[in-house]
């Protein structure tokens, strides 16, 4: 709504919907295939893959959990 004025408080637009994401594409595939050979796993991807190495696996998934910014959608993609 508008803030100031005679009209304050009336809503002058709908709220658009932000465009959703969809998937990855073969493109943005490749291109993560070609980053992640080049750089390697991150040091806290690393230490949940010696962690399932061990066996351990209910504490790697809270290490994720813990460390994937805080976000749902994150840490399922880092299972």
């Amino acid at each position: 709504g508008i803030a100031v004025g005679l009209k304050r408080g009336y809503p002058v637009h709908t709220m658009k919907t932000a465009k959703r994401h969809y998937g990855v594409t073969k493109r943005k595939h490749v291109v993560n295939d070609v980053i992640r050979e080049a750089c390697g796993f991150s040091a806290y991807e690393r230490h949940m893959m010696d962690l399932l190495r061990r066996g351990l696996d209910k504490k790697a998934l809270k290490y994720a959990k813990k460390t994937s910014w805080n976000t749902q959608k994150r840490t399922c993609q880092e299972r």
